[in-house]
């Protein structure tokens, strides 16, 4: 007897970022590692983004059709399955991932409105799946399968969900696509549209944080890969010339010991070969003093990578509700010196809409985090509603009146193809009972402008000053502003157009359209608020200091502040000297009468700040970001991964570095990387 056909898709989230589709090649290889199955049935993938036409005229007699599922494909993956259906009437559609629901109303819900679709997979999928397979080649006895949910018409409520499955008692029983050729494959039949490595060294997480879709008794126990073979992954990553790592892992670095050494291997490998060049992790959220170690030790060995302290609120109230337990804020402070003194970078994780949080615990929240460091940035996401997490139960909803928004999917930097069938949604809290949409839209425009001008330092300097010598707090400047442009409309243009965009985004939002917006100054490309903001502020440098030192003199009559005017013009200098605007300039040497370079070097390094004196001191700028030919092309690069901007580079005249050889060497080849990222960036762009 002929095999029949099995096809698993992954269709990808329709932008050009595209990793390896880790999770349909884990479940369909180790069916085929079952003799009675791969005697029976031939499984096939199917990868990227396509009309479903086209996906389901690629299958031949397919009988079992699974899709796998989240936030990015889910509704792709459901038109793609409709057409599949409507082509092969008598294939099986199978859905499964996170996006899966596993509440009865919602399960109910899901098989009312998508007639074509046969089973849900809940939990893990490779030892599900491959019973199910079991089950198609035997007795068809579906409805005792642990793990699923199966449409069934002779029952009252159409359908009948089984018990949970239990876990993998060991993930070396799955069979690695890495090693063994599936991946080879796929890299021959997609090629560069294949971006990155999803990887994964560990599976479950600990906690049980209310918004995170990790965050369940399903997964609390985490089980480990064979670090053997996660050595001979990281080799056939690094051997094919993958630029970046992304880990599934959520909490990389809470198996201190064994984290070092496979963050050793992947150093290694990139001394070798010069690959992979960057790794994006899920940091363990209570291990920070091992996770130092392990991110050194990437570092130096050449592998880029940012450093995430998940505080997500610092309102007590807040932290309660959503079950989670923030290290001492002086702790933090101390792990982020001790990660800046080595050049690796950190950001701070806030998210604006949890439960509790007003505009005003958000607000000291936001001045809580910030810090002098060139290595340091806070990044606000915004609360969304994931499928079976307990911040989206009924419950929750109702309890803390949840006011949300259903938005249409976007990808920061990318451009996006889709028809109306194919486009995905997210879910957005816009509004609680603690604060209230008005008070949200405040809360957004603060943030994503403080993002613009404190994060992407297009006033960091003057802000970082009037803290430092003033004890003025850089929210309190923001808010001034955000009311002063409110007030004088037509008096500052640059920043009213900057403030436009974040704040046309947050209707955007409000209205139920999308998360963000294109940017026709950048080329049309979706583009995060703050970006959009700072794109902006870069596009007329000089018109927006000017405005921004008017804004200044405004503030401090308001204020009572008396602060020093020659001070303050060399302190605008020499933020107007450092900030990259449009077009790029060439090296400028600037006489400064002051020592002001020596008192912002110290300051961003985290020494004393010496006294502000009269010093005449020659200070050379040089723009090091790689030369462009357009606007659109400068907007489009000028922030590295929504978070990093680079500042000229300012060096005395006849000045010298006090960071050792190491350190040196450190920050110069983070300096190269991030220029050759950019040229990457673009080159996926056009």
């Amino acid at each position: 007897m002929p095999k029949q056909n099995v096809y698993l898709c992954d269709m990808s989230s329709g932008s050009n970022m595209n990793l390896l589709p880790l999770a349909i090649c884990i479940i369909g290889d180790y069916s085929l590692a079952q003799p009675e199955i791969k005697e029976s049935l031939n499984i096939e993938y199917r990868f990227l983004r396509q009309d479903g036409k086209t996906l389901a005229a690629s299958m031949e007699d397919p009988v079992i059709v699974g899709f796998s599922c989240y936030v990015w494909n889910f509704h792709g993956s459901l038109s793609a399955a409709c057409e599949v259906k409507r082509q092969h009437p008598n294939a099986l559609i199978l859905l499964g991932g996170f996006s899966i629901p596993k509440l009865s109303e919602k399960i109910s819900d899901l098989f009312r409105e998508h007639s074509y679709v046969d089973v849900l997979v809940h939990g893990e999928g490779e030892m599900t799946f491959a019973s199910f397979l079991r089950e198609f080649i035997g007795g068809k006895n579906y409805h005792t399968l642990p793990g699923i949910t199966i449409r069934n018409l002779d029952v009252e409520a159409g359908f009948v969900s089984n018990p949970h499955a239990n876990r993998i008692e060991s993930l070396d029983d799955l069979p690695s696509p890495y090693l063994n050729g599936t991946f080879d494959d796929m890299l021959r039949r997609y090629g560069a549209k294949i971006t990155g490595a999803l990887w994964e060294t560990n599976r479950g997480c600990p906690y049980s944080c209310t918004f995170c879709d990790w965050g369940n008794a399903d997964v609390n126990k985490i089980k480990k890969y064979d670090l053997g073979r996660l050595y001979d992954e990281i080799q056939w990553i690094s051997d094919n010339n993958f630029y970046y790592m992304f880990f599934s892992d959520a909490n990389f670095g809470i198996f201190a010991e064994r984290d070092m050494e496979i963050a050793g291997y992947i150093a290694d490998c990139h001394a070798r070969n010069g690959s992979p060049h960057h790794v994006i992790t899920n940091w363990a959220k209570n291990k920070s003093e091992a996770v130092v170690g392990i991110a050194e030790r990437l570092a130096r060995g050449g592998v880029a990578n940012n450093i995430t302290m998940a505080v997500q609120s610092t309102n007590p109230d807040t932290l309660k509700v959503i079950k989670r337990k923030n290290l001492h804020k002086g702790k933090i402070d101390d792990l982020k010196t001790l990660f800046h003194d080595k050049h690796i970078p950190t950001y701070v994780e806030i998210i604006l809409g949890l439960p509790l949080e007003t505009y005003t615990t958000f607000s000291k929240g936001l001045n809580t985090v910030l810090s002098n460091r060139l290595e340091d940035r806070f990044f606000i996401y915004l609360c969304q509603m994931l499928e079976n997490t307990e911040l989206d139960s009924s419950e929750s909803r109702a309890e803390y009146q949840l006011d949300t928004r259903r938005c249409r999917h976007t990808v920061s930097n990318r451009k996006f193809e889709w028809n109306d069938m194919d486009i995905e949604y997210e879910e957005f809290v816009v509004g609680t009972s603690t604060m209230p949409i008005a008070d949200w839209r405040r809360a957004y425009n603060l943030g994503y402008f403080l993002t613009a001008l404190y994060n992407h330092r297009a006033a960091f300097f003057p802000l970082i000053y009037l803290r430092e010598q003033h004890g003025v707090l850089p929210v309190d400047v923001l808010e001034f502003i955000i009311d002063e442009l409110g007030i004088s409309l037509g008096e500052y243009p640059v920043m009213e157009r900057s403030l436009t965009v974040i704040d046309s985004q947050a209707q955007l939002m409000i209205d139920g359209v999308s998360s963000m917006g294109p940017l026709p100054e950048a080329g049309g490309l979706v583009v995060l608020p703050h970006v959009g903001a700072l794109v902006m502020l870069a596009h007329n440098k000089h018109g927006f200091l000017e405005e921004l030192a008017s804004m200044f003199k405004k503030y401090f009559v308001a204020r009572s502040l008396d602060i020093d005017a020659f001070v303050f013009d060399e302190v605008m200098t020499f933020q107007k000297l450092s900030f990259q605007g449009w077009p790029q300039q060439a090296i400028v040497h600037h006489a400064f009468r002051t020592n002001i370079q020596e008192y912002f070097r110290c300051l961003t390094l985290g020494l004393n700040a010496p006294e502000i004196l009269i010093q005449p001191s020659t200070v050379i700028f040089t723009d090091h970001a790689r030369k462009v030919e357009t606007f659109a092309e400068f907007a489009a690069t000028l922030v590295r991964g929504g978070l990093t901007v680079d500042l000229l580079k300012a060096e005395a005249a006849n000045g010298s570095c006090d960071e050792s050889d190491d350190l040196a060497m450190i920050r110069r080849d983070m300096e190269q990387r991030n220029l050759d990222k950019l040229r990457l960036e673009f080159e996926k762009l056009t």
